[in-house]
């Protein structure tokens, strides 16, 4: 994701979410001789409900920034959605090998060119533990521009060495680089954003806060800031130099990729981040959680839905006897209490419903204990902004073992697409 613009962790009232069976998903875990209840893949009559106020606007009404992910889906940023020339094709290092690129301004071409008009590059590169060195290679814009030199760079996923350009072209035009590694170390990231004027100050602000993957591996530390490094004074930035070489038709001026392919793998171990098939939402599993069905699940009315279930053993964790998850994206409900009740398994003991707060969900959780020697957690919750969909999920876990929940927690989301 950041899925989003950046993972998050959960955070919670007094509770780590413990993931339980849906609404509809009658899995009886019962701590009793265990009756085994199919946890179905289907849900039941969501209760309607009042719209959440919508996402910020401009006063004609339009959406003021708008994701991109790129074609390979590996990268997605937010940009200002008056940016709408869009390039998401992937770029072609020296060696002709492809790289996932984003590229998007007022227009690409002048963006390319020159420092008139501003706009933002992000692309992916070979893992590179030297980001000062990276970064150099990578964008040089000596002689065009006043070097304000570099400074390292940290958020909650990335570390890296970011650079301020000022004076660009002799003008007013700007650039900020930066040059960081995720977490996960697959492989490196570089980011550009030029701004051309004033106006598109905000633009950078964006930019710094939202450049993130769209399936991060390992988790966030300490929980999931959404911006970027502060940046002292105001950065100065800028856009153009000599293009790449090698037959790159999306080429930006001062860039030049790394020769060489991005390996998206994962370490051994790391959680894998599921989407499902209608690219609609997201979520984070263990490793040992090989089992995954990402295809739709049908609700009471027989309406298709976006689901993801995943575990060790999926028909283990369908009949109520093993570990996994089950997440939907529901029509939207404003009466989430009320979802949550429909999601309750039977013969269980069931904590207080508890409220659900992050950065961009709110909502509610239950955790029932003694379900047939498993712990279930259920959460329903709502994205800031939209109201569209209601997220469903329920997970079983071994009592006393949290790590499924923390990283389902820290992941979960609807895609960029879907936001």
């Amino acid at each position: 994701m950041r899925f989003s613009s950046r993972a998050r962790r959960l955070a919670m009232v007094g509770l780590t979410l413990c993931v339980a069976v849906p609404a509809g998903a009658t899995s009886v875990l019962a701590d009793e001789p265990a009756q085994p209840v199919a946890v179905p893949t289907t849900l039941p009559p969501l209760p309607s409900g009042t719209a959440a106020p919508p996402p910020p606007v401009s006063p004609t009404g339009a959406a003021t920034t708008m994701p991109v992910v790129d074609d390979m889906r590996t990268l997605t940023i937010e940009v200002p959605a008056a940016w709408s020339d869009v390039s998401t094709v992937p770029g072609t290092g020296t060696d002709n090998s492809s790289y996932p690129q984003i590229i998007a301004s007022p227009n690409v071409a002048s963006f390319q060119s020159s420092f008139d008009t501003s706009g933002v590059l992000y692309i992916a590169q070979p893992f590179n533990t030297d980001t000062a060195a990276g970064l150099k290679a990578g964008f040089d814009f000596t002689g065009q521009c006043t070097d304000g030199g570099t400074q390292p760079y940290a958020d909650a996923y990335f570390t890296g060495t970011m650079q301020n350009w000022t004076a660009c072209g002799g003008g007013q035009a700007k650039v900020v680089t930066v040059f960081a590694n995720p977490m996960d170390q697959r492989f490196s990231v570089l980011l550009l954003v030029g701004i051309a004027t004033p106006a598109d100050e905000d633009a950078l602000a964006l930019a710094l806060a939202s450049f993130f993957v769209t399936k991060p591996q390992g988790g966030v530390p300490g929980g999931g800031s959404t911006g970027g490094t502060t940046i002292p004074g105001v950065v100065t930035p800028g856009a153009g130099v000599p293009s790449v070489p090698g037959p790159t038709p999306t080429t930006v001026a001062g860039v030049v990729p790394t020769a060489g392919s991005v390996a998206p793998a994962g370490n051994a171990g790391d959680p894998v981040i599921l989407e499902d098939d209608t690219k609609t939402i997201g979520v984070g599993v263990p490793a040992a959680w090989v089992q995954v069905n990402t295809s739709p699940a049908s609700d009471a009315q027989n309406n298709q839905v976006p689901a993801i279930s995943a575990a060790p053993d999926l028909a283990a964790f369908n009949s109520g006897q093993g570990v996994g998850m089950f997440m939907v994206a529901a029509p939207y409900s404003a009466d989430l209490q009320s979802v949550l009740t429909t999601m309750a398994p039977q013969g269980c003991q069931g904590a207080a419903v508890t409220p659900y707060q992050d950065e961009f969900f709110s909502g509610f959780t239950q955790t029932f204990q003694n379900c047939g020697g498993l712990t279930v957690t259920l959460l329903a919750a709502n994205r800031t902004g939209n109201t569209t969909r209601t997220i469903q999920i329920i997970a079983a876990t071994t009592p006393g073992d949290d790590s499924p929940l923390q990283i389902i927690g820290s992941t979960f989301d609807l895609t960029p697409e879907a936001r």
